[in-house]
């Protein structure tokens, strides 16, 4: 596998990427003016000799720029970039029967299940204490041991938590291999 390129090399390739998609967006331009629209413009006679090349430089043009600008981009974190850690230890949903609320938390928790680890469902109704505390709440959610939502799930929120907390992991990750 290559090394990813430094970042004096990423700059480059964004500044020659970004000339590539400049000089294939005027050459778009140009097939349009001279092709779908009756403006005159004064092209060179090589321009009108060379008109059934100028879709494919063009396409190869954008092609090129995606290219260079691709490897502009910063080098993923580590070799696993494409999977999420788990963020939070534990999960538990306390729930009861004939709860629609408790249904489309568990909507909401299948969208997040790569990020989260297996919920922990827990049916409030055979048990006195946990009614007292949860029954007009439910569904309650409690993550690694807080109760983080109580009625409905926001979505958006969660996800918050969760890039929170994985960018603390990130965080934690690199201070120890720099000690």
């Amino acid at each position: 596998m290559s090394n990813p390129p430094d970042p004096f090399q990423r700059t480059v390739n964004a500044r020659i990427g970004t000339a590539l998609l400049t000089l294939a967006g005027a050459l778009s331009v140009l097939i349009f003016l001279d092709r779908a629209t009756s403006i005159a413009v004064p092209f060179p006679g090589i321009w009108y000799r060379s008109r059934g090349l100028h879709l494919v430089l063009c396409i190869g043009l954008y092609v090129l720029a995606w290219l260079t600008l691709r490897n502009a981009s910063d080098p993923p974190d580590d070799e696993h970039a494409g999977t999420v850690p788990l963020s939070f230890r534990s999960v538990r949903m306390f729930t009861k029967h004939h709860c629609e609320l408790c249904d489309r938390r568990q909507k909401c928790s299948r969208r997040f299940r790569d990020q989260l680890p297996d919920v922990e469902v827990i049916d409030i109704e055979g048990d006195a204490e946990l009614q007292r505390r949860f029954g007009e709440w439910v569904p309650v959610v409690e993550i690694d041991g807080e109760v983080r939502f109580r009625g409905s799930v926001n979505a958006a929120l969660l996800e918050r938590m969760i890039e929170a907390k994985q960018n603390q992991l990130r965080r934690m990750a690199a201070d120890r291999e720099t000690a």
